[in-house]
């Protein structure tokens, strides 16, 4: 399954299959955010479809092309304080979004192209590699077990 960060059409769809949710459901959780702009997007998602984010298995099939996505649940202090990283370097130092991970048991390394949830550990390919940086650049990335 692709998940486009660069595509919202796509992205749309892919969390639609990802979650089992209907073009129904998925038209009521778009048009409440549009309504309701002060909304928090995660929690009316999981509102509207009664899932719990954390209890869904994603280490299948999975397949990332991507943008950096972050998160700013700090008030963008982190940000002011070190202005805008490569995501390698925000994933392999104590960042916010690091922390974010460390509390659901997921650790990620660029640099050996490793990430590891719980006790299990994935290999992430390189594709197009071009820099030192493997997540600096757009990428696409199909996780496997190792």
């Amino acid at each position: 399954m692709l998940l486009d960060f660069w595509d919202k059409s796509n992205l749309v769809v892919g969390f639609m299959d990802l979650y089992g949710v209907s073009g129904r459901q998925m038209c009521e959780i778009l048009e409440r955010i549009q309504y309701n702009s002060e909304d928090d997007f995660v929690k009316v998602f999981c509102e509207e479809t009664d899932i719990k984010l954390d209890e869904v298995d994603v280490s299948h099939d999975v397949e990332l092309l991507g943008k950096i996505v972050s998160t700013t649940i700090d008030d963008f202090s982190y940000i002011k304080k070190h202005g805008l990283l490569h995501l390698d370097e925000l994933l392999e130092n104590d960042t916010p979004i690091s922390r974010h991970l460390k509390k659901y048991g997921i650790s990620i390394n660029p640099e050996l192209h490793k990430i590891s949830i719980g006790e299990k550990t994935f290999f992430i390919p390189t594709v197009n590699h071009v820099s030192k940086r493997p997540f600096a650049r757009r990428f696409r990335a199909t996780v496997t077990e190792k």
